[in-house]
């Protein structure tokens, strides 16, 4: 591809598995963690490239989903001192408690200063929340999507490893009515952005 070709990693969409595959070839990488002091958003790393043609892509996830992937994930302790450091932070005072979570830590949007739980739009919208990338592939058909984009970009296709898999049942069973319904609001604009439903 002639394009510059960049790559926005999502917490807990499989970005980290792509990532392996993809760092062994000429990707730009936009990394999520927002805790780096050094940390540069896609937004500012496309705005300073703004002479040059890029294709950027990302992958989402079901907010539903991610939420629960995110808390069993820092529950177990996730796999950094910073994701310890978060949990402690976070989501400690809810002794594991998914329902308890869900019902007071979404009450503002604390939560979303922790990058595993922050809204995916934020990663690839510009301020008037228009899509900065070029391809959105989906979690819930991973390895379809992204041979897709290796296709695109002209990069063998691999199959992904697995990383950073946390433990937990399929995400449905953890909801009732009302912790579903604080979730659909609190993630409204990715649920509206990327087309999912509960």
């Amino acid at each position: 591809m002639d394009k510059e070709v960049i790559f926005m990693q999502m917490p807990k969409s499989a970005s980290c598995s792509m990532g392996m595959v993809l760092k062994k070839h000429d990707i730009h990488i936009v990394d999520h963690n927002i805790r780096n002091p050094d940390y540069v958003s896609l937004r500012e790393y496309t705005e300073a490239q703004s002479e040059n043609e890029f294709f950027a892509f990302t992958f989402v996830r079901n907010p539903w989903d991610r939420v629960v992937s995110a808390f069993h994930y820092l529950n177990e302790g996730g796999n950094n001192p910073d994701d310890r450091e978060d949990y402690h932070k976070y989501l400690e005072q809810y002794d594991e408690d998914f329902d308890l979570f869900v019902k007071q830590a979404f009450q503002t949007k604390d939560i979303f200063g922790q990058l595993h739980f922050r809204p995916q739009f934020r990663w690839v919208t510009n301020g008037d929340n228009n899509l900065l990338v070029d391809f959105v592939g989906r979690y819930e058909t991973l390895q379809d999507d992204f041979n897709q984009v290796c296709r695109i970009i002209g990069v063998e296709e691999k199959k992904l490893p697995v990383t950073n898999q946390s433990n937990h049942k399929q995400y449905r069973q953890y909801y009732n009515l009302e912790t579903k319904n604080i979730i659909e609001e609190a993630y409204k604009e990715d649920i509206r952005l990327f087309d999912y439903q509960f």
